[in-house]
């Protein structure tokens, strides 16, 4: 394993406990229908993309990259589960 993925997977592994505590934040704004298994998949995604794409010299400390990106991930999986496109919810 190269040293970069050594490094990312120490920050995949270190903040695991982030991506829960996303999906506990989220979860309250969906039906009750959506599993927050699936909302917790998505959200691991998010932070294997996040840690595949931080740069530390931006400045920003990678618990508040991740978790924007976790957040994103579940929202998107979310809306490519919808029937509905965004502009009709946001009609209703």
């Amino acid at each position: 394993m190269s040293e970069i993925d050594a490094e990312r997977t120490a920050l995949i592994e270190g903040n695991l406990a982030l991506v829960q505590h996303v999906v506990l934040q989220v979860a309250g704004h969906f039906p009750r229908h959506v599993d927050r298994g699936e909302l917790a998949r998505a959200g691991a995604l998010g932070l294997v993309e996040a840690a595949r794409r931080y740069d530390a010299e931006r400045g920003v400390p990678f618990d508040r990259f991740a978790a924007r990106r976790i957040k994103g991930a579940i929202l998107d999986a979310v809306r490519a589960a919808d029937w509905a496109p965004r502009s009709v919810r946001a009609l209703g």
